[in-house]
């Protein structure tokens, strides 16, 4: 290997290695508000909500049939209505985010 190639590839690797250091950052980050957004979606709410989210996403299904994860969003608030101690979670609902469990939609 030529001293050039050599080169090129060291510059390359650092290139990379930085780019991956972004990247995984920006997931960090793009994963943190997905928690943030699922918490304000479905995390600490009522069962007269979480109907609420599934009407609306009866409503949204034309536009988003198919979609695995659309459809993956239905099957958790069925399973949250379904099987989930609803009532309970508001004991385990931080104090800051209790009104989210008396929210409703209009």
């Amino acid at each position: 290997m030529k001293k050039e190639e050599l080169k090129r590839l060291i510059e390359e690797h650092l290139v990379l290695r930085k780019r991956l250091e972004y990247l995984q950052r920006e997931r960090e980050r793009l994963e943190d508000r997905y928690e943030e957004v699922g918490q304000l979606l479905y995390g600490f709410r009522s069962k007269t909500f979480l109907r609420s989210v599934f009407l609306c996403l009866q409503d949204l299904r034309g536009e988003h049939g198919g979609d695995r994860h659309f459809d993956d969003l239905i099957h958790s608030i069925i399973h949250s209505l379904k099987h989930e101690d609803i009532e309970g979670r508001k004991n385990y609902t931080p104090k800051d985010l209790l009104y989210l469990y008396d929210e409703e939609v209009e």
